[in-house]
C-alpha cells in the first residue's frame, strides 16, 4: 500500500469524533522503515474503532515522518528519549480508548483480524487486565526472544508476564495500578506491572491465537546480554514489590541466576558489571518499597506454573502455593512442560 493510500485510510479511523474503543500506542526512535510497516499493519486491521498515537521518543526524524506521511495519526513529540517504561506512560496519558494496544515500532501485525480477536478476548474475560500476543521472528516465522517456550502454547491461559511491545491492556486496569514503573532503566518493567496487576486482581492472559511479527535485529550475543541483564533488573521488582520473607529468597535466586547466566552465556566477562547492576537495582527497590500481599504473589506464581483460564480456578489453586514453589519447579522440569495442569 502506498503512503498516500495509508494516510487516506487513517482519516477514516476512529468512531466519528467520540472516544474510540482502542488506542494503538507506538514508541519510535529512528527506525523509520520499521515504523512505516508497523503503522500500515495497524491501519489494515478490520477493527476500525481505534485511534493511533506515536511518541517520537527523542527523535526528530520520527516526528517528521509521521507528520508528512500519516497526518491522521496523533503525534506526541518528546525532545529527549524517555526510555521504554516512561515513554509508554507518556503516550498512555494521551490515549482515549477503553483498551490500549502497545506495539513496538519494529514489528507488524500480519493478520487483519488480530485487533478484533484481542478485543473479543478481553470483552469475554472481565477479570483479565491484559492480553499478550505471541512473538515471532518476522523473517522466518519462528518464536523469538524470551517467549520461545510460551509462544509454543496452543491455548490461552493466565501468565506471569507478557510481551510489553505486543499486548492489549484494559485502560481501567493500567490506570488502576499506576502504569509502568518509571524506575526501570531496561528490561523488567513488564514483570513489575504484572505483579501489580495481580495484586489488584487483574489477570494477565497469554493469547497465542494472535501473533506479532518482530524484526529481529539482535545477534545471538545481544540476546544473551539481555538475558543476563534481565536477571540483574529483576532485583528492582523483587525488592520493591515482594513481601517478606519472599523478597530475600527471590533476591538470592535472582543473584544466583544472574551469575549462572553470565558465566554460561557470556563467559563471565561481564560478571562484575552484572552483579553491580543487580546490587544497585536491589537498593533502588528498597528505597521505593511498596510490597504487595502474599496472596497477590501467590496469584502471580499460580499463573506462572499452572494452565489456568479463569479467576475462580486461580483463587482455588493458589492456597499455600508459595511454600510449594520448589516442588512445582522440579515437577515442571521433570515433565519438560512450560505449565502444569491446574490442580483439581
Amino acid at each position: 500500500m502506498r503512503d498516500a493510500e495509508v494516510s487516506a485510510r487513517a482519516a477514516t479511523d476512529g468512531s466519528g469524533g467520540g472516544a474510540p474503543r482502542v488506542s494503538a500506542l507506538i514508541l519510535s526512535r529512528g527506525r523509520l522503515e520499521r515504523l512505516r510497516g508497523c503503522l500500515r499493519s495497524v491501519l489494515e486491521q478490520t477493527f476500525g474503532d481505534r485511534e493511533i498515537l506515536v511518541l517520537a521518543n527523542g527523535c526528530a526524524a520520527t516526528a517528521a515522518l509521521v507528520a508528512a506521511e500519516f497526518p491522521a495519526v496523533r503525534l506526541i513529540v518528546e525532545p529527549q528519549n524517555l526510555g521504554c517504561a516512561a515513554g509508554r506512560n507518556r503516550v498512555a496519558r494521551e490515549a482515549r480508548g477503553e483498551y490500549l494496544l502497545f506495539l513496538d515500532d519494529d514489528g507488524e501485525i500480519r493478520a487483519a483480524d488480530v485487533l478484533l480477536r484481542l478485543v473479543e478476548a478481553l470483552d469475554a474475560r472481565p477479570r483479565v487486565g491484559l492480553a499478550s500476543m505471541a512473538l515471532y521472528d518476522a523473517a522466518d516465522d519462528e518464536p523469538v526472544g524470551w517467549r520461545l517456550r510460551s509462544a509454543a502454547l496452543n491455548y490461552a491461559c493466565f501468565h506471569a508476564s507478557f510481551a510489553g511491545g505486543a499486548c492489549l491492556v484494559r485502560a481501567e486496569a493500567f490506570r488502576d495500578v499506576g502504569g509502568y514503573c518509571d524506575l526501570f532503566p531496561g528490561p523488567g518493567e513488564e514483570f513489575d506491572l504484572a505483579v501489580r496487576l495481580y495484586a489488584s486482581e487483574w489477570a494477565v492472559l497469554h493469547f497465542p491465537e494472535v501473533a506479532f511479527h518482530h524484526h529481529v535485529d539482535k545477534s545471538e550475543s545481544d540476546w544473551m546480554r539481555l538475558v543476563a541483564l534481565g536477571y540483574a533488573h529483576l532485583q528492582l521488582k523483587i525488592w520493591r514489590l515482594y513481601p517478606a520473607p519472599w523478597h530475600l529468597l527471590a533476591s538470592a535466586k535472582a543473584f544466583a541466576a544472574a551469575i549462572y547466566v553470565d558465566m554460561r552465556l557470556c563467559g563471565g566477562r561481564l560478571l562484575v558489571f552484572d552483579v553491580t547492576q543487580a546490587w544497585r537495582n536491589a537498593r533502588a527497590g528498597q528505597r521505593a518499597r511498596r510490597p504487595v500481599s502474599r496472596t497477590a504473589l501467590a496469584s502471580l506464581y499460580t499463573a506462572k506454573y499452572y494452565r489456568i483460564e479463569d479467576w475462580q480456578t486461580l483463587e482455588r489453586s493458589r492456597s499455600r502455593l508459595l511454600w510449594r514453589l520448589p516442588w512445582l519447579r522440579f515437577r515442571r522440569k521433570l515433565r519438560g512442560v512450560p505449565k502444569l495442569p491446574a490442580p483439581d
